[in-house]
């Protein structure tokens, strides 16, 4: 008579499990949460820019703003921008964040999947028979393997696994964000460099302006022409121009520091690079000004506030699967050195595997609780990616406008400094001839050497307004080409 080995598990457990998880899946079906619209928001998206109508140059819908800065035809800013994005550390601490997020969804991912652990025994028994004078010595072997998996059955570890699949992506928007952010820093510091040096060069020339003019009065003070007072005068606006000189340096200093930190270098590494010039980048030829919804497509911090959304849906959803059973198998296999052959008996193994299905009963409100922490986060997460859409759209038309200004502010600084430059020519040829007075000459200069100044702060306020309109824009990295 043959012997039947049993089956693993009896047809009435098969039948109970399979009728148990059905009503679940229809109680599932009825406990899945809400999820939020496609858009996340109600806000109303404008179709166009309203400071558009004053822009001094030509508009274009251009999208491809991963390199905006060679559009200022600037190849030193071009220079330390990429050096920038390479070594800047705070650039690198958020790619390590991406890291981080890539491995906590390779472990949300390992739940997903049953663990197998294994193990080996062996012992030695040494028996003395004094009796008949004899020693045996036994050894015994053992191995076994175990094995456990929750069956995601109502894919509540899959909603985890979702989760952290947006969390990972929210993560790297952060850091294409981070990206555009530094690109933008270091071209306002640049310019800011820049401005300084122009700043020092005009007031190195005032100074040597001013020398003259105090030789011009000493000599007529000799030949009598003027009293005393006017020399003085001239010394006094002289210094007063001299004191003005450690500052700037002071400021030049700094501000070539705080470029270099951003570009990640030892201090001093940057001024055989920056001293070579003292221009200024070239405007851009034209405006980039794509419509509203492809900026808010492409911002990388809005993209990342949409990828928190998603992950706090998901989050929500699996607290919500809290509530629902769970379903474990386990299995174990322990044999001596007389049944390895048994090792591989898939009835051996089947034998020795255990399912069994718990279901919260009683938790003191954790489930509960947990689902409101969950849909708080949630409604916090749209509230967010309502305050980015907001700040983004502002940005953008902060940036339009400060460009129309900034433009019409050079037209008029152009016209006062040109006149200005015009009437301490005349003023110091007069003086030279007699027909005016000391003070005429050093109010002309003043005025012209305000003027030059606020000629070069109007010039950097429109580069500026430029660049924060890319930065606006989204603009600073570029996505990975697709395999």
């Amino acid at each position: 008579m043959t012997n039947h080995k049993s089956p693993p598990f009896s047809f009435p457990f098969l039948r109970a499990l399979t009728a148990g998880s059905a009503s679940l899946l229809l109680f599932s079906a009825c406990t899945t949460p809400s999820v939020p619209p496609a858009d996340y928001t109600d806000l109303q998206i404008p179709t166009a820019w309203h400071q558009t109508s004053d822009l001094p140059q030509k508009a274009s819908a251009e999208t491809d703003l991963s390199e905006w800065w060679s559009r200022f035809q600037d190849p030193v800013m071009d220079q330390l921008i990429k050096s920038a994005l390479t070594h800047n550390p705070d650039l690198k601490t958020a790619l390590l964040n991406v890291e981080a997020a890539r491995a906590q969804k390779g472990l949300t991912n390992a739940a997903l999947w049953p663990s197998l652990d294994a193990g080996l025994s062996s012992g030695a028994h040494r028996v003395d028979d004094r009796v008949n004078d004899n020693t045996s010595h036994n050894e015994s072997y053992g191995a076994n393997l175990s094995a456990s998996w929750e069956v995601d059955l109502f894919r509540k570890q899959s909603d985890s696994l979702q989760s952290a699949e947006a969390d990972l992506r929210a993560s790297e928007q952060d850091f294409h964000a981070a990206q555009v952010l530094l690109a933008a820093e270091v071209a306002e510091a640049y310019l800011n460099f820049r401005s300084l040096q122009q700043e020092y060069h005009i007031l190195t020339g005032t100074i040597a302006v001013r020398e003259q003019t105090l030789q011009i009065v000493r000599w007529q003070y000799e030949a009598g022409e003027v009293n005393f007072l006017d020399v003085q005068q001239a010394i006094v606006f002289l210094e007063q121009a001299r004191t003005a000189l450690p500052s700037l340096e002071q400021n030049i200093e700094e501000s070539l520091n705080a470029l270099t930190l951003l570009c990640g270098e030892i201090p001093g590494n940057l001024h055989d690079v920056l001293e070579s010039g003292t221009d200024l980048p070239s405007l851009p030829q034209e405006i980039t000004s794509p419509i509203p919804a492809e900026v808010l497509a492409q911002r990388p911090d809005i993209l990342a506030a949409r990828y928190r959304i998603e992950s706090a849906t998901a989050d929500l959803s699996a607290a919500e699967k809290e509530r629902l059973p769970s379903l474990t198998l386990t299995g174990s296999i322990s044999l001596d050195e007389e049944n390895f052959s048994n090792l591989l008996d898939p009835t051996q193994i089947l034998s020795n595997l255990i399912g069994s299905l718990t279901a919260p009963v009683w938790d003191a409100d954790r489930i509960k609780n947990q689902i409101v922490l969950e849909d708080i986060n949630l409604r916090q997460s749209i509230l967010a990616y309502e305050s980015e859409v907001l700040n983004a759209l502002s940005e953008v038309e902060n940036a339009l406008s400060a460009i129309g200004t900034s433009a019409r502010e050079i037209k008029v600084t152009q016209t006062a400094t040109e006149a200005a430059r015009l009437s301490t020519q005349i003023a110091e040829f007069q003086f030279e001839t007699g027909d005016v007075d000391l003070l005429s000459v050093l109010e002309s200069q003043r005025s012209q050497l305000s003027l030059e100044q606020s000629l070069i702060n109007a010039n950097i306020n429109q580069l500026i307004a430029h660049i924060q309109l890319y930065r606006a824009l989204g603009g600073g990295w570029s996505a990975p080409a697709a395999n």
